[in-house]
């Protein structure tokens, strides 16, 4: 009885099509990412061609800058922009949840408060070992907040609320339920 020796050949066959099923499957999974990463986003950004349309109906604001998304009690969408005589506003725009009224756009002149370099100097000399990574625009119960998003002493990643108007640190404030 004669055994069949080993075909070189079915080796070779084995990995042309191990290697075209990857050739094949790694542009469907990137595709994949790319759709998911895109739906992603754009439902990220839905409300903001509707929010820079509230944002000039209902406040002086005649040009729209930069639009940005929080997330507290409520969703809001934070228009920045200019009025007719150049003055720079903020208007946070409440998203509307379904079946819900309307609620009103709140409305403020950059220099009404401080401006988010002051903020962020203020910060920086109320903690010196602290590492940085961003200031945002922020609302709480109507008040105007700047979030300072920093890593502490500790390396522990931390949010806290500062008031627009003033720069006071609003995180004591009586009530307030986020930050620390």
């Amino acid at each position: 009885m004669r055994t069949q020796r080993f075909s070189q050949y079915t080796e070779r066959s084995r990995l042309r099509i191990v290697l075209w099923s990857l050739v094949a499957l790694v542009p469907v999974v990137l595709s994949c990412f790319i759709w998911l990463y895109l739906d992603v986003m754009s439902s990220k950004t839905e409300t903001y061609p509707a929010s820079w349309e509230t944002a000039i109906e209902e406040t002086a604001l005649e040009e729209v800058d930069t639009t940005t998304r929080y997330h507290g009690e409520r969703q809001y969408d934070i228009v920045t922009g200019v009025e007719a005589n150049r003055t720079e506003g903020i208007a946070f725009v409440p998203v509307p949840l379904e079946d819900e009224k309307p609620k009103p756009v709140i409305y403020y002149k950059k220099d009404e408060g401080i401006s988010a370099k002051q903020m962020k100097e203020q910060w920086a000399d109320s903690c010196s070992n602290c590492e940085y990574i961003k200031l945002s625009l922020a609302i709480y119960k109507d008040t105007p907040l700047y979030e300072v998003t920093f890593n502490n002493e500790s390396g522990h990643y931390v949010l806290e609320y500062y008031s627009f108007e003033d720069g006071s640190d609003y995180n004591d404030y009586p009530g307030f339920t986020m930050g620390r």
